[in-house]
């Protein structure tokens, strides 16, 4: 069996950071990663993402609070190993770079059930984030890639990938090697957001004439605080997730912005 570790090329960096392409939003958290694999087979790493954010939420009571507004993303993605050619791609590795983890200021994300879940825009609130990747070896002729289309998960870009869990018949051969097997690295990572900092309001919108009242002045916030915190012991990643930026799923309540007009 090959052994599995990474390089990593940027961070971990916890830290509000502008727009970097292909990415479609500032991040506050970046890692990107070399894969280094030594004693080589032909076959392929798979790496099965689980990430969740926590967004604070107001209850009846101010001191009835908790991170119950819950937007949940998990997919696998793979690449090609071979004993010639060591890692291959689906397109030319940037800055010897084989996987990026991030954490966004909003973003998009379909669950392994299909459902779209939503990451609303983290500006003017504040929750923690968990984003864990288990990284398996399956050897030839184990893994079927036309079961793995090119963006087959959205949020893994261009990697050959999936929501749904592969098993045998779909994502893997019916054989001895049609299976995951044993974790061969963990890669775990956590941290929290405060985004709740304003500044200073701005003059009033226009007046309107219909009943002279000025529009409120457009909320503005400062940078967010962003910190690392250690990865839970007994890390759930089910939940359900969110479909709106103002409302949760399910009945759950209206994520708590500063000021309340979220």
């Amino acid at each position: 069996m090959p052994i599995i570790t990474v390089t990593n090329v940027t961070g971990p960096t916890y830290a509000l950071e502008a727009t970097v392409p292909p990415a479609v939003s500032p991040t506050i958290f970046r890692n990107h990663i070399r894969w280094n694999v030594v004693n080589p087979v032909n076959g392929y790493i798979v790496q099965h993402i689980q990430r969740n954010e926590k967004y604070w939420v107001q209850r009846h009571h101010p001191r009835h609070q908790t991170y119950q507004a819950v937007s949940v993303d998990e997919y696998w993605e793979c690449w090609r190993v071979t004993v010639a050619a060591g890692i291959t791609t689906v397109a030319p590795i940037r800055d010897l770079i084989n996987d990026k983890f991030t954490v966004l200021k909003v973003m998009d994300a379909p669950g392994a059930d299909g459902v779209m879940g939503h990451f609303p825009d983290k500006a003017g609130t504040r929750g923690r984030w968990k984003l864990r990747g288990l990284v398996y070896f399956v050897a030839d002729p184990g893994l079927a890639i036309a079961d793995w289309p090119q963006g087959g998960a959205p949020s893994a870009g261009i990697l050959h990938s999936r929501v749904r869990p592969p098993i045998q018949g779909n994502g893997f051969a019916r054989n001895r090697q049609g299976r995951l097997g044993t974790v061969l690295l963990r890669r775990e990572f956590a941290g929290n957001w405060d985004w709740t900092a304003e500044n200073p309001p701005g003059p009033p919108g226009p007046v309107n004439p219909m009943d002279g009242a000025g529009a409120p002045p457009v909320v503005t916030y400062r940078p967010p605080v962003v910190s690392a915190r250690n990865f839970p012991t007994f890390a759930g990643f089910r939940s359900r997730n969110i479909r709106t930026d103002r409302e949760a799923a399910g009945g759950w309540l209206p994520i708590a912005r500063r000021p309340p007009h979220g």
